[in-house]
């Protein structure tokens, strides 16, 4: 079994290497930049929509259930992103997971890695590693 560099080797989560937003970018014009659709998830209370039928919310409740969906789906057809905020998460708690990821990437040998590699073409499942390539070579058929 292919082990993590012992000298990097996090032991608990506070060995962890904190994770850092990269800086700006000076390489793409600002013409270039989009804005994002905001979704503000504070106005949403998800146990009102799990556990009774839209026939018993409030019409107001209805309306920002309806414009938070529309507003998603919007977002994703046109940019195909969108900024999330009133989630609930500290800072710290998404700073820890993008260090969890950071640890994945820079410390686990592209062996292991490849033991858990997507099995996009074989099973339709994006879960598991995928290799950063320049084109979509591996995958011709999600081209096609």
């Amino acid at each position: 079994m292919t082990r993590m560099k012992e000298d990097t080797k996090a032991q608990t989560p506070n060995d962890l290497k904190p994770w850092h937003f990269a800086s700006e970018t000076m390489l793409i014009p600002d013409e270039q930049y989009t804005d994002l659709e905001v979704i503000d998830l504070s106005t949403f209370k998800l146990e009102d929509f799990t556990t009774s039928s839209a026939s018993s919310r409030s019409p107001e409740e209805n309306k920002v259930h309806s414009d938070l969906v529309s507003r998603t789906l919007n977002a994703f057809r046109t940019t195909g992103f969108l900024a999330v905020k009133g989630h609930g998460l500290a800072a710290e708690d998404i700073h820890h997971q993008f260090s969890l990821g950071k640890l994945l990437v820079d410390n686990v040998p592209e062996e292991e890695k490849h033991r858990l590699l997507a099995r996009i073409s074989e099973e339709g499942s994006w879960a598991g590693y995928k290799v950063r390539i320049t084109g979509l070579e591996l995958y011709p058929e999600i081209i096609a």
